[in-house]
């Protein structure tokens, strides 16, 4: 696995933690209720919390050329 930026290990994207309805906090397994924003040093990745950025619109095709 690639080595991702320190911005990218947050807790809201660990496989340890659970978003919980306030939106700003995460229940982790391993340190319990935290900010979503921290991260520690047992991160682990879940390639399934992240969002992808939408893809760039496609340019208009012109056919009269």
């Amino acid at each position: 696995m690639k080595k991702t930026s320190d911005g990218d290990n947050i807790c809201a994207l660990c496989r340890h933690g659970t978003p919980i309805f306030t939106g700003s906090e995460v229940l982790c397994r391993k340190y319990g209720l935290v900010p979503s924003a921290a991260s520690c040093r047992r991160f682990a990745a879940d390639p399934l919390k992240r969002v992808v950025k939408p893809m760039p619109p496609l340019p208009k095709l012109d056919i009269s050329e």
